[in-house]
């Protein structure tokens, strides 16, 4: 695990066990981590300055990010979406999986809303937003149809689009759908970055392998680069 202010000073170098899974707080004051354990997985942080690792509590579930004016920690499970108190250890949940499994869910800049997958099966998935304090599924607005495949959805800074990729082109690209004030879609998704090249492409790359980070005037991804070489023989006399 490292990490660098934005100077590029190290303030932290430590290894930590592979499958180790980390999220940063806005602020930068502390990390929280799920690591494999005896028994399952365990949620650690890391605070400065010391940046030494307290055991939080003994989870399975999949850290998202940092919430609640760094209260507490969003998370996927096996029922849902929740919250993670960072005093209590307690998780309340806030959306409950029914046909659709819930994922990826990503909160706006200001943290009233959370955008969040919904998985139909391998082939099908859709963006759904949610204001933050209400109840239950049926508070859940769809951003974008469920008629492709949709993945890693992104707040931009500004808290009017999300970023995401999706093959709705029959390739996977970055697409951005523009929300207004009152969180509707404004408009159809619109490309950021067509990938059409079979070289350079996202599709190498596992769903677990892949991800998308947004900053204020930059989109950050990963993808898989594939090149071959061509050989000819001749056969000897």
């Amino acid at each position: 695990m490292v990490l660098r202010e934005s100077s590029g000073k190290e303030i932290l170098n430590t290894d930590i066990p592979a499958g180790s899974r980390g999220i940063l707080s806005v602020v930068g004051d502390f990390i929280a981590y799920s690591a494999p354990s005896p028994g399952g997985r365990s949620v650690y942080l890391r605070r400065e300055p010391s940046w030494k690792p307290e055991l939080l509590c003994r989870s399975s579930s999949e850290l998202l990010e940092v919430a609640d004016g760094g209260r507490a920690l969003l998370v996927a499970n096996r029922a849902g979406i929740a919250l993670l108190d960072l005093h209590s250890c307690a998780e309340t949940s806030l959306i409950h999986n029914g046909e659709l499994t819930f994922d990826q869910a990503s909160l706006s800049p200001d943290g009233k809303w959370m955008a969040v997958l919904g998985i139909r099966d391998s082939d099908h998935s859709q963006i759904f937003l949610k204001e933050m304090g209400s109840a239950g599924s049926d508070a859940l607005v769809p951003l974008t149809s469920g008629d492709r495949w949709i993945d890693r959805p992104r707040w931009t800074r500004d808290g009017r689009e999300i970023v995401f990729v999706s093959n709705r082109d029959h390739f996977l690209c970055i697409w951005a759908q523009r929300v207004d004030s009152v969180m509707h879609p404004v408009g159809d998704p619109q490309p950021l970055l067509h990938m059409h090249n079979v070289r350079l492409s996202p599709s190498h790359l596992s769903r677990v392998a892949f991800n998308l980070s947004v900053s204020s005037a930059s989109v950050l991804f990963n993808a898989g680069d594939i090149l071959a070489n061509v050989w000819t023989a001749r056969p000897e006399n």
